[in-house]
């Protein structure tokens, strides 16, 4: 008998993007081009966290349709990926859940790595049994590649990155941390 253990989720869902929003990104990337972060892109620009009202519909959508105890949203930021640009391997730790939100079609390469990659390396490679591979969906790596108006929701604690912008357009989402909200139920 083989029992699957301590699996991770991911929430995917689709909600088309506003215009306001798509039109804000555009705005605050033309004021603020030349004063962006570098946390995990390179080649590319990523906006400070702030607050992004125009994110709220999205933001309720989500609210009202994630498998999760409701969340508390913190602030959010914009990524743009120029052509060439990527983002390495980072996690989100100050936050329980990594919500990344597509503005754009496109969309390089999103791939979400096994959160005990390295400790549990040799045990995911010593399994021989291709169908006991697919039914369990054991995997290193999970390689999603997503589309304008997707959302994606998984544990904060997943190692994750995106791959390089092959495209001649720039790669537009946007991403932020939801926290729990901790009640007594949760707690005991």
């Amino acid at each position: 008998m083989i029992t699957p253990l301590f699996t991770t989720l991911l929430q995917e869902l689709n909600y088309p993007p506003p215009k306001d929003l798509i039109d804000y990104v555009h705005q605050y990337y033309e004021q603020y081009k030349y004063r962006g972060v570098q946390r995990s892109v390179r080649v590319g620009w990523q906006s400070k966290l702030h607050k992004i009202t125009q994110l709220q519909p999205v933001q309720d959508y989500l609210s009202d349709n994630l498998h999760t105890c409701p969340l508390i949203w913190s602030n959010a930021w914009m990524n743009i990926n120029h052509t060439g640009a990527y983002n390495i391997s980072h996690v989100h730790a100050a936050t329980d859940f990594t919500c990344v939100y597509y503005l754009t079609d496109e969309c390089s390469t999103l791939v979400l790595e096994h959160p005990h990659l390295y400790e549990q390396h040799n045990a995911i490679k010593a399994i021989t049994d291709e169908q006991l591979i697919q039914q369990h969906n054991i995997k290193m790596v999970h390689k999603l590649q997503p589309s304008k108006g997707d959302l994606l929701i998984f544990p904060s604690y997943v190692p994750h990155r995106v791959e390089p912008n092959m495209s001649s357009n720039d790669r537009i989402s946007m991403s932020w941390g939801g926290h729990l909200r901790l009640s007594k139920s949760l707690i005991d």
